[in-house]
Order: structure tokens, then C-alpha cells, then sequence
């Protein structure tokens, strides 16, 4: 009779570390999935921005800014198989923190390469202002 209580102990201790283990798995699949969700929203947000920017500041040579736009694009695409659970939990967490060091970068090159455009602008506007002003 003790032999069958400490079986089934044996066994209810078992099931409970399963069903966390599963619980566990559960919650860090849905936090993964959160974090994709949030950064896409992000990378599209700031897609518009750039694009703004562009017809805002008449940008006529766009290659490194399409090329940027461009990389944004396969990461959302990454971003998408991770919400869909195409990829991995373990792989998973691992391209999310690649894709973060993307935008870092994208976001470092395009500073200064936009902020040489607003200037050019500026210049080019101030330039036809001053020629306005003469007539």
C-alpha cells in the first residue's frame, strides 16, 4: 500500500513538472510572438517615416535609401515566419536580436545620411529664396 502512494506521488510530481514545462514553452512561444508583433509595428511606422521624409525633402537619389527600406522589408518578412511559428522557438530568439542590431544599424546610417539631405534642402531652398527676394 505505501509503494502505491509513493508511485502515484512519483507520478503527480512528474505530471505537474510536465505541465509547467509545457506552460513554460507556451509563454515563452507567446512572448516571442509579442516581441515580433511589436518591432514589425515599429519597422513599418518607420518605413512611412522615411518615406515621408523623402517626398518632404524632394530626395532625388534614393539607392541607400531604398537599400535600407529594402532590409527592413526582409526583416518584416523574418518577423512574419516567427509569428506564424515557421521558425523555431530557439531560432527564433536568436534573429529577433539580429534584426534589433539591423535597425540599430540602419537607423545610425540613415541619421547622418538624412540629416545631409535636410541640410542640402535647406541650402537649395534658402538659395531660391534669396533669388526670389532680388526680383
Amino acid at each position: 500500500m505505501k509503494m502505491k502512494k509513493i508511485v502515484y506521488f512519483i507520478i503527480f510530481i512528474l505530471s505537474i513538472l510536465s505541465i509547467n514545462n509545457v506552460l513554460a514553452a507556451t509563454y515563452n512561444n507567446e512572448n516571442i510572438i509579442k516581441k515580433a508583433v511589436l518591432i514589425e509595428d515599429y519597422i513599418k511606422k518607420h518605413k512611412i517615416r522615411i518615406e515621408d521624409f523623402i517626398q518632404k525633402y524632394n530626395i532625388k537619389d534614393t539607392y541607400y535609401l531604398k537599400e535600407s527600406i529594402n532590409e527592413l522589408d526582409e526583416s518584416i518578412i523574418a518577423l512574419n515566419k516567427i509569428k506564424n511559428s515557421e521558425i523555431p522557438i530557439e531560432q527564433s530568439e536568436k534573429i529577433i536580436q539580429t534584426i534589433l542590431k539591423r535597425i540599430k544599424d540602419i537607423n545610425d546610417k540613415l541619421k547622418d545620411k538624412l540629416y545631409i539631405e535636410k541640410n542640402n534642402f535647406d541650402n537649395r531652398l534658402k538659395s531660391t529664396r534669396n533669388e526670389y527676394s532680388i526680383l
